[in-house]
């Protein structure tokens, strides 16, 4: 049997996932009431997923009782496109160093861009919280149709992440 609809194959492994980006889009930690309500689910179905995701240390608690991203998503992330990461690394670095700013490595994820890493100039004056329209944490994700006023081009890296391989070039 071939499944033809845009229905998840876990509807529970779907609202874990969920919970991870509702946290994420957050702008701090959520009481569990929160949760269930921006996950559409009683509040009994979220507080049994966020337990799991504890378990897993993918969420925490704060000393209020809120929850929270875990630290094991940092773990998870570092993971991905781990060669591309390995590579770009030193060419960030030297280009970061070179022009006096902040560089990303951002790679496209469907309708997201998604940054990897970032890599702050040896002798910043101050630290980048915003460039380009990408925030310069590591592991962020914007709308790749949202638009920002243009940066200067200082490394160009196209990478698909379901491809094996990356090319990146200095612009």
């Amino acid at each position: 049997m071939t499944e033809t609809s845009d229905a998840p194959a876990s509807q529970t492994l779907s609202r874990g996932i969920r919970i991870l980006e509702i946290l994420s889009d957050a702008a701090e930690p959520l009481a569990i009431d929160e949760v269930s309500r921006r996950l559409g689910v009683h509040r009994s179905v979220a507080y049994r997923l966020v337990r799991t995701l504890e378990h897993h240390g993918l969420t925490g608690r704060t000393d209020g009782g809120r929850i929270a991203l875990g630290a094991r998503l940092a773990a998870l992330a570092a993971g991905v496109a781990r060669d591309l990461q390995s590579e770009a690394l030193p060419e960030l670095t030297a280009v970061a160093n070179d022009v006096g700013l902040t560089c990303f490595l951002v790679v496209l994820d469907r309708d997201e861009c998604v940054t990897l890493v970032s890599v702050e100039p040896r002798h910043a004056g101050a630290s980048v919280a915003q460039a380009a329209g990408l925030a310069a944490s590591p592991r962020h994700r914007r709308p790749r149709t949202r638009r920002a006023q243009p940066a200067p081009a200082v490394a160009v890296a196209r990478h698909d992440l379901g491809a094996d391989r990356g090319a990146a070039a200095r612009g």
